[in-house]
C-alpha cells in the first residue's frame, strides 16, 4: 500500500485545477501508482532543472487525472442511465397495480422520491407520474381495441382504482372519453 500527497500550488496550478473541475469534492484518486516512477525521478533532478521538472509533472499529472476525471464522469452517466431503464423496466412490468406510484417505486430501489423524481425527468424527459399514466392509457387503448366495454373494470385492469380519475387522465392525453372510444371501437364492428 502507497499513499502520496501530492500539492501543486500557483497561478498555473490553480488555473489548470479549475479548466480540470478538480477542486476538495474530488481531489483524493486511486490507481495512479504507474505515475509514481515519473514523480520520484522528478524530485530527484538537479536543481537547475527544477522548475521545468515541476512544470512537466505538473502537466503530465493533471492531464493523467483529467482523463481519470472524466472517466468517472462518464461511468456515473452510463450508470444512472442503466439504473434509469431498470426503474422505467420495473414501472413497466408493475403498471397495472394500483398502489404503484413514486414513492413505491423510490423505496423498491433506495431513492428519495425527489432525487428519482429529477432523475427520471432528465434521463427520459418527462415526469414518473406523466409516465405512469401514459403507460396505463396506452393499455386501456389496447383493452378497449380487445373489445372491453366497462370503463370502470378497464380502469382497474390499468391500474387506475378511481374510474372518474381514469376517464380525466384518458381525455387529456387521448382527446376523447374512454366512453367515446368505446362507442367508436363498438361501431367499427
Amino acid at each position: 500500500f502507497c499513499c502520496m500527497y501530492i500539492s501543486f500550488i500557483g497561478l498555473r496550478a490553480g488555473m489548470l485545477l479549475e479548466h480540470l473541475d478538480i477542486c476538495s469534492r474530488n481531489f483524493v484518486f486511486s490507481g495512479l501508482g504507474e505515475l509514481e516512477p515519473f514523480w520520484r525521478n522528478a524530485i530527484q533532478m538537479p536543481s537547475k532543472f527544477v522548475d521545468i521538472a515541476s512544470e512537466s509533472v505538473l502537466l503530465y499529472t493533471l492531464a493523467h487525472i483529467g482523463q481519470k476525471v472524466v472517466e468517472s464522469k462518464e461511468q456515473s452517466v452510463t450508470g444512472l442511465s442503466q439504473k434509469m431503464l431498470l426503474v422505467k423496466k420495473y414501472t413497466d412490468d408493475n403498471f397495472t397495480d394500483p398502489t404503484l406510484n413514486l414513492e413505491i417505486v423510490s423505496k423498491e430501489f433506495s431513492y428519495s422520491k425527489k432525487y428519482l423524481s429529477f432523475a427520471f425527468k432528465k434521463h427520459f424527459h418527462i415526469g414518473f407520474a406523466e409516465y405512469l399514466n401514459t403507460v396505463r392509457i396506452h393499455y386501456a387503448c389496447r383493452l378497449i381495441e380487445e373489445k372491453h366495454t366497462s370503463v370502470t373494470d378497464i380502469a382497474y385492469l390499468c391500474g387506475f382504482s378511481d374510474a372518474l380519475y381514469f376517464s380525466k387522465v384518458y381525455k387529456r392525453l387521448i382527446g376523447c372519453s374512454p366512453r367515446e372510444s368505446i362507442s367508436i371501437q363498438s361501431s367499427k364492428g
